[in-house]
């Protein structure tokens, strides 16, 4: 069930089925017509690359029920936090600066925790972690 909704939550992010990755990518929609995720730590901001562009991305929820439950008790979910409850969406939006070239690489860990967008010189972790979305930008 997990990897079906992971394969989803790629196919959106990337415009392509999840694993015959489709680099021919649709323009990222307008933020203000799409709800981003707030639970997202940016790391290493001075390495983002000379003239990025923001991109949407869809990732895995840190709150996403892994199966069905009850959503009165959302202990029996996830962990709490601030920002997000149980039975959030399995897929939660969030902005990344990329470089404006498109060429990019696409990585997936088996769980759909670890994603990486890398761009040659360039790279973007992102790792959800149990609370929030850590971005990591890498030069």
């Amino acid at each position: 069930m997990m990897k079906n909704i992971f394969t989803i939550c790629l196919t959106l992010a990337i415009g392509g089925p999840a694993f015959g990755l489709n680099h021919h990518l649709e323009p990222a929609p307008d933020t203000d017509a799409v709800k981003l995720f707030q639970c997202v730590k940016y790391k290493d901001q001075d390495e983002i690359a000379p003239c990025a562009v923001p991109k949407i991305i869809q990732v895995k929820g840190p709150c996403a029920c892994e199966d069905s439950c009850d959503c009165c008790k959302p202990s029996d979910c996830c962990k709490p936090c601030d920002c997000c409850k149980c039975c959030e969406p399995k897929c939660v939006s969030i902005k990344i600066c990329v470089p404006p070239c498109g060429c990019e690489e696409v990585t997936v860990s088996k769980d759909g925790t670890q994603v990486r967008y890398d761009y040659g010189e360039y790279a973007v972790d992102i790792r959800v972690k149990d609370d929030h979305i850590e971005v990591d930008y890498q030069d």
